[in-house]
């Protein structure tokens, strides 16, 4: 960690707060680039205060960014109504994927057998892919298999 570090995060977590729109985005992409784990909870706060579509997607970029486990639920609830939620689909995919875990994992297996957008499901076939090979096969295989077939465990 370099000297000031510790200065420039809390800064940029202040900014987070700032009533000006652009200063407050500005402030969310900062926090993508530095990665700041600490900024998960007001990422998700910021995320569910806003309604404009684009301050929403760079929240769920940055929370995936960050990792932050904060943003489990949030993305775990997301990816539970895809028809809610479709035009952040594709950053709640990615921010499961980055997350990781048991939750994300059955939620991205929940939402690639859902009824999604293509772009969405594809986005979840590959996030499902390197975190175990077993259940994305399954995730695929299931909507496109009819009800009596099955795959081997």
């Amino acid at each position: 960690e370099y000297p000031g570090t510790a200065v420039v995060l809390g800064t940029v977590r202040d900014l987070l707060g700032d009533a000006d729109p652009g200063i407050r985005k500005a402030a969310i992409e900062a926090v993508a680039i530095t990665r700041d784990p600490t900024a998960g909870e007001k990422l998700v706060e910021i995320f569910q205060a806003n309604a404009d579509a684009d301050t929403r997607k760079a929240a769920l970029r940055a929370l995936a960014a960050t990792k932050s486990p904060a943003a489990a639920e949030l993305v775990a609830g997301l990816l539970d109504k895809p028809g809610d939620n479709a035009t952040s689909l594709p950053e709640a995919v990615a921010a499961a994927a980055a997350i990781g875990g048991p939750k994300m994992l059955e939620s991205l297996k929940q939402f690639a057998s859902a009824e999604a957008p293509p772009d969405a499901l594809v986005a979840a076939f590959e996030a499902l892919a390197p975190l175990q090979a077993n259940a994305a096969a399954h995730a695929v295989a299931a909507p496109a298999q009819p009800p009596h077939a099955t795959l081997p465990p």
